[in-house]
């Protein structure tokens, strides 16, 4: 189905960013889009005559994307204007961050917690968390549960779970996501979720890790230009 480039990207993502869950544990790298290949381009290039790159200095350090895991203080992400509580074991990925969304996996890549939030006074449209539940339903099927949820800094929240998802990887199992879904009086939304292949997800473990979430209000959400339509 698709979605506007107003709805979070997290949103029209909520299978597909699971991927890394349903996979033997084979990291499989990105394909790099367009602009960062010209950009390689030009800096090979740019090599002297004796033909040496310094990688350090073209990838900024170690691989010039700075590390989110330094960010957590006492289990708790914040920043991107969201609060998010890393449960012991996971690792928030430094590439999902460069666009917006603080994602982390377990060791075994088989769980994931994720939030995002967006300035939708940036958006040509209105948006709120009714439409965007709506839109979730359509694509995964009527929740299991929908209720209201308390979220720190937020006028009104909603958590929805989704049963058996059906992976987008051959062969790996259903997924279960419990989703919140947060707005804030300033215009700003949050999408946060917990997803886990649908043997594995436990209600416990969902309520823990998502009980602590909100809008952080000493940080903003991204800029629409940082993040690339779905």
């Amino acid at each position: 189905m698709p979605f506007r480039r107003s709805v979070p990207v997290a949103l029209a993502a909520l299978a597909a960013l699971v991927l890394a869950a349903c996979t033997d544990g084979d990291d499989v790298p990105p394909e790099p889009d367009d602009a960062a290949a010209d950009e390689l381009a030009d800096d090979l290039d740019e090599l002297g005559e004796d033909g040496e790159l310094d990688l350090d200095e073209l990838l900024g350090g170690d691989n010039g994307l700075p590390d989110p895991n330094e960010q957590i203080q006492d289990g708790v992400f914040r920043g991107e204007g969201i609060i998010l509580p890393i449960p012991d074991g996971f690792d928030v990925d430094p590439g999902a961050l460069l666009q917006g969304i603080v994602a982390a996996l377990n060791e075994e890549g088989t769980q994931q917690v994720l939030g995002q939030a967006v300035n939708t006074a940036d958006f040509p449209e209105p948006l709120d968390i009714d439409e965007i539940a709506a839109e979730n339903e359509a694509q995964f099927g009527a929740p299991s549960i929908d209720e209201d949820a308390e979220v720190t800094g937020a006028t009104r929240a909603r958590q929805l779970r989704f049963d058996a998802i059906p992976s987008q990887q051959e062969g790996a199992p259903d997924l279960t996501a419990q989703v919140i879904l947060a707005e804030a009086g300033d215009e700003q939304l949050a999408f946060f979720q917990y997803v886990a292949p649908s043997d594995e997800f436990d209600e416990d473990d969902a309520a823990a890790f998502l009980g602590g979430v909100g809008f952080d209000p000493d940080s903003s959400p991204p800029s629409p230009e940082g993040v690339p339509a779905p």
